[in-house]
């Protein structure tokens, strides 16, 4: 990549994209109480593959609670947060990472964009040259597919690597998209208008 480009993220991503909840188990040993097992629930968050921030706390409950408001902050303002140990984390857009949420791969493709859509796919606007978006991503996520706008493989140019074409989605990860039919006619018992 020369100077001018810049690698953009995945529009879907989020910054933490895994969270987990542990049960964390001890036996504890006391010659004033007794023996016996303990139990407590570690939350970590997680970016391409590694643990970014972590807690334990003591009941299942409040550890899907706090994980329920952690995942919508950012690093920053975990770091602000006493109850969290905040892991150093190197890994950026651009550092030859794919794209793909989740996927901690060497990115092998490169693809600039031809339009920057909205996050709602609204409006989209030509890049601007000076700025040159890309997307980088890893041989098995070179397929982007054709069903959205931003991210589809009609909306990208090559710019190093195999690209799209001939690549194939391992078919463990393929899911036939269901099809939902409702007839409200039913449903009110109105007769069709043939009968």
């Amino acid at each position: 990549m020369n100077a001018r480009t810049h690698v953009i993220g995945h529009p879907d991503d989020s910054f933490f994209d895994d969270c987990r909840i542990r049960t964390v188990e001890r036996y504890k040993t006391s010659g004033l109480s007794g023996d016996g097992w303990r139990f407590s629930y570690a939350v970590e968050l997680c970016r391409k593959g590694a643990v970014v921030a972590r807690t334990v706390v003591g009941s299942l409950h409040y550890a899907a609670a706090l994980l329920a408001g952690a995942v919508q902050l950012s690093l920053v303002e975990l770091e602000g947060d006493d109850r969290w140990e905040v892991l150093p984390f190197q890994q950026v857009p651009g550092a030859g990472v794919c794209c793909q949420p989740g996927c901690a791969d060497a990115a092998t493709n490169v693809y600039s964009l031809k339009k920057e859509w909205s996050k709602d796919c609204r409006f989209s606007t030509e890049p601007d040259p000076a700025y040159a978006p890309v997307r980088e991503f890893c041989d098995a996520h070179r397929r982007r597919g054709d069903c959205g706008l931003d991210d589809a493989d009609d909306n990208y140019v090559v710019v190093s690597g195999p690209g799209p074409e001939g690549s194939e989605v391992n078919p463990a990860k393929v899911r036939e998209s269901s099809t939902v039919v409702i007839d409200f006619r039913e449903d009110h018992g109105e007769k069709d208008a043939d009968a």
